[in-house]
């Protein structure tokens, strides 16, 4: 279980073996999928070519990917005056609305369990 109300699955790209492999394999596992739309906030070419070739409705991602030519809709990469979670909201921006919304996370009680331990000490960070 994700823990998160908004989110079905997790699906994880094991690049440490058979990485071509294993793109090929995450590409089948998104295009059976055949999600309506899916959004791409990396701006890697591997990333890029699942975008590319995962059979989406509506494929967006920023510009700056050097496979962004095969996007539907390719939204400007600015680094500068924009927080990362800001820059990647630009990406559903259409479908939602401008309003910058901060990131929530959702922690089960298993998850306060296991830093529990933490909790008693002093850190710097």
């Amino acid at each position: 279980m994700i823990g998160h109300p908004h989110l079905r699955s997790v699906l994880i790209w094991n690049k440490k073996e058979s990485k071509v492999r294993n793109l090929f394999k995450m590409i089948g596992q998104i295009r059976s999928h055949r999600y309506d739309c899916l959004v791409n906030v990396h701006r890697f070419a591997s990333s890029g070519f699942i975008t590319s070739l995962s059979n989406a409705k509506l494929k967006i991602g920023f510009d700056k990917n050097p496979v962004s030519f095969l996007f539907d809709k390719r939204i400007k990469h600015e680094i500068g005056n924009l927080h990362e979670v800001q820059r990647n909201q630009k990406l559903i921006e259409e479908f939602t609305d401008a309003n910058y919304v901060k990131p929530k996370l959702f922690p089960s009680n298993n998850d306060f369990d296991k830093v529990r331990s933490y909790q008693t000490g002093k850190y710097i960070a």
